[in-house]
């Protein structure tokens, strides 16, 4: 049983985490305790509350236990698991999230407890959580009657250190990029190298190389091995065995390739295993068509690899029609950069362009100006009007004239 477990922060990413299904096959919510919110999203909101009070950044606790291919746990063997995780991890009566999860068939369960306590508002620490995870899983183990898997932080009476070191998550992470099971990778090679048991040392690598497996000399560590893509692993730890070990059993080997020299190796007994490969392949395509009833044996293998070189060839002229491309298309960006930067050399500075400020005030002046011509007609007009005295008459309506003081025409 593997229980693995870091104290984190992000707690909106670690419920999103919980709830999507990503690469699983089945999620399956289990439990919250000390929340008042049934949901996984609505219990990390609690929890993210209640450690806000305190200044504690990773206030969650993010744990997983996964048992053994093959190994089933019960609703209760899962309860008492949980709970025995808790308690060594001191984390009693703190809230938590319980979520299931099920990947290739096999069920893990993760948990994710508040680091921070609901009375106190104070973190518990989380130091050698490590090896409180190792304990856990093999009094689990013993419990339950599982298989003992030995870890490298605790270890019993008489116990061994473990030897079996899996991939780091780069290196898991890296394979899977390129396609490779690196479990599996490490098996062949570990079978390998149990049948060259009583080999020496350079035979060991010969037999290994004959398999494609490059041994080189390492930049960080004495010995690498190279997985298919030619990425280097550290001999040792790929083969289950100890670094001394190692050394005095490649004590006669002598001078090896270095990193770049094993890789270009590699490389070479790949293609050369592909145009392998090829031959078979044509060989058996044209033995179908019945192209080999007759003639002998060596023309029919020149056919082979005659066709074998043309397809090699066409390859090669599909990917220097590639390359071109690729440089046509650099070399037109190139130039669509450079008249850019020619045009820009040839607009005028903006110093000798009038700002926007001053072509505001440039409109605001002569839209003063203009309202002054019509302010100065429109008096012009008034004053026009006020001084035309033939609209008036000489005798008015009622008799009178202009001027006469209001009196009346004798008649």
């Amino acid at each position: 049983m593997v229980i693995k477990g870091k104290a984190r922060g992000a707690a909106a990413q670690a419920a999103w985490y919980l709830t999507n299904k990503g690469k699983n096959e089945n999620i399956r919510f289990i439990e919250t305790k000390g929340t008042v919110s049934q949901d996984v999203q609505g219990a990390v909101q609690e929890m993210a509350a209640i450690a806000a009070i305190s200044r504690c950044k990773k206030f969650l606790y993010h744990a997983s236990i996964n048992p053994k291919e093959g190994e089933h746990l019960t609703d209760e063997q899962w309860q008492q698991a949980v709970d025995a995780l808790e308690k060594n991890l001191g984390l009693d009566d703190h809230q938590r999230i319980v979520v299931e999860h099920t990947k290739d068939g096999r069920t893990h369960r993760h948990i994710l407890w508040n680091r921070v306590d609901q009375e106190s508002f104070k973190s518990v620490r989380m130091s050698h959580n490590y090896a409180k995870h190792e304990r856990t899983g093999r009094q689990l183990e013993k419990e339950f009657g599982f298989d003992h898997v030995q870890g490298v932080h605790v270890f019993e009476k008489g116990a061994e250190p473990g030897k079996e070191h899996g991939p780091s998550h780069n290196e898991g992470y890296q394979a899977k990029k390129e396609g490779i099971n690196l479990r599996q990778w490490r098996k062949d090679i570990r079978e390998l190298a149990a049948k060259g048991e009583g080999m020496t040392g350079f035979e060991l690598v010969t037999l290994l190389e004959s398999q494609g497996y490059m041994v080189a000399q390492g930049d960080k560590v004495d010995f690498v091995i190279l997985d298919p893509a030619g990425n280097p692993h550290r001999m040792a730890q790929s083969l289950g065995i100890k670094v001394k070990d190692l050394k005095e059993r490649l004590a006669d080997v002598g001078p090896m390739r270095t990193l770049e020299e094993a890789q270009q190796k590699q490389k070479e007994v790949l293609a050369r295993r592909a145009q392998e490969k090829e031959i078979l392949k044509a060989r058996k395509a044209r033995k179908d068509l019945g192209m080999y009833s007759s003639g002998s044996m060596a023309s029919q293998q020149m056919d082979a690899l005659r066709h074998v070189r043309d397809r090699a060839k066409l390859r090669e002229k599909a990917q220097k029609a590639q390359e071109e491309q690729l440089k046509r298309i650099q070399r037109e960006e190139e130039e669509k950069k450079q008249k850019a930067r020619e045009e820009k050399i040839q607009k005028p500075k903006t110093a000798n362009r009038p700002t926007q400020k001053q072509a505001s005030r440039e409109e605001k002046a002569a839209r003063t100006e203009q309202t002054d011509a019509k302010q100065k007609q429109n008096v012009f007009r008034r004053l026009k009007d006020d001084t035309d005295y033939s609209k008036y008459t000489r005798q008015n309506n009622n008799g009178r004239e202009p001027g006469g003081g209001g009196r009346e025409r004798e008649r």
